[in-house]
């Protein structure tokens, strides 16, 4: 399988990455490291006429081939991560500041040479909790111009989908019957929604989101729970589930054409560990699905899972053992999506402000580069307390084996 590639050089803290995209690739690192940087850049390289051409329609303006346009992609403030230096190549080709900035045509903005690539990257960013105001979606224009693009074409398209596609039949949006499987669906109303189900109130002048116990046939009336009353990882978990809305059409259809790519900042964003493990399994759909799935994480559970994988890979394990790593039950669709985790080709990948990027795909623990032992320094925090402790507790038994001793003589 040839893999993907972008390579990234002096652009803002990333000194340079080159990175390959598998089934799955996770960036992992610390914050202000570039992840979210590499990620739009990513989406930038897949989508660029598209993201121009969207930037153009809703009226934003800059001068064609420069820095400012950094502004309007990446948010305000951003324009200084591109320099002399900075180089960024995608597939082989290299993309030059006026390829990136400047729509095809003869006039630049306005008129295309060509016909408008659709899009094939659906980015998930970390701020989506921002796509809901008191519950009530927000479509592009409902926000500043400078901020970050990703974050604006997001609300615009969980903005469409729940006043189009889902506003059809009945209000309630999860758990909603023919999309998902069944087990996932299960998975997420224990452990992200408690037995509340998501729902559109329709009673004031807007279609606002809100979370609804089962009907109790005993109760007179029913009080739904408000977008601020929600816990916060149910806040930053329904604007994601309404992503996977978009890339996974109803029924066991395959992707949402053109889609190809699901790019998704920290989908553990809020959640318990066995959480997680259910949004996991939304994953483990999109790659049954054929999409090349690339995440940003902080979390040792989403490599744990990742870590598990590979091991399962090298020692022979089956689509049921890749289910159980998620404590998801088997079935046809969920054992098909077991067999396709354990076919993809998966990369992790470490960022350092001020470094180069290193590949920590193994994830082994047993490593001599620090980076990949520790998964990213994410380990490391564990083991020091487990070191400091040990230290604690040894001391705590030398004192009083020489209290014993003394008492003796």
């Amino acid at each position: 399988m040839q893999l993907d590639k972008l390579e990234v050089r002096k652009i803002g803290p990333i000194e340079e990455a080159t990175l390959e995209f598998g089934g799955l690739t996770v960036f992992t690192g610390p914050q202000a490291s570039g992840k979210s940087i590499a990620l739009q850049l990513l989406k930038l390289a897949i989508d660029n006429e598209h993201v121009l051409r969207t930037m153009v329609d809703k009226g934003l303006i800059w001068k064609g081939g420069t820095r400012q346009f950094f502004d309007l992609y990446l948010g305000s403030g951003m324009q200084s991560v591109w320099n002399r230096e900075s180089s960024l190549r995608w597939q082989g080709e290299q993309l030059s500041l006026r390829t990136l900035t400047r729509p095809s045509g003869p006039e630049g903005h306005g008129r295309a040479a060509r016909t408008i690539t659709e899009e094939q990257a659906l980015y998930i960013p970390a701020q989506r909790m921002l796509c809901f105001r008191d519950g009530a979606t927000r479509p592009f224009g409902d926000y500043r111009a400078g901020d970050p693009y990703v974050l604006r074409e997001f609300s615009q398209h969980v903005h469409d989908i729940v006043h189009g596609e889902l506003s059809k039949g009945a209000s309630q949006l999860f758990p909603k019957p023919q999309r998902l499987d069944e087990a996932i669906r299960d998975a997420l109303a224990t452990h992200v929604f408690g037995g509340w189900q998501l729902s559109v109130d329709t009673a004031g002048n807007q279609r606002e989101l809100v979370l609804t116990h089962k009907k109790d046939p005993a109760a007179d009336e029913q009080y739904p729970l408000r977008f601020l009353s929600w816990s916060s990882g149910q806040r930053e978990f329904v604007p994601l589930l309404i992503g996977m809305y978009e890339l996974m059409p109803a029924g066991a259809g395959s992707r949402r054409d053109p889609l190809r790519w699901a790019i998704i900042e920290e989908p553990e964003s809020g959640l318990h560990p066995r959480a997680i493990g259910a949004t996991m399994a939304l994953v483990y759909e999109l790659i049954r699905r054929e999409y090349r799935v690339v995440l940003s994480t902080h979390s040792t559970h989403v490599l744990d899972v990742v870590w598990g994988l590979r091991a399962m890979k090298e020692h022979g394990g089956g689509p049921d053992d890749a289910l159980k790593l998620i404590e998801l039950p088997s079935g046809r669709r969920t054992r098909a999506a077991g067999v396709a985790v354990l076919e993809a080709v998966s990369r992790v990948y470490y960022f350092e402000r001020g470094s180069v990027v290193a590949d920590i795909s193994a994830l082994d623990p047993f490593s001599e580069r620090q980076e990949e032992a520790s998964w990213g320094g994410l380990t490391a925090f564990a083991d020091n307390a487990a070191q400091v402790v040990a230290g604690v507790v040894q001391r705590s038994q030398v004192a009083r084996e020489g209290s014993s001793a003394r008492r003796v003589r």
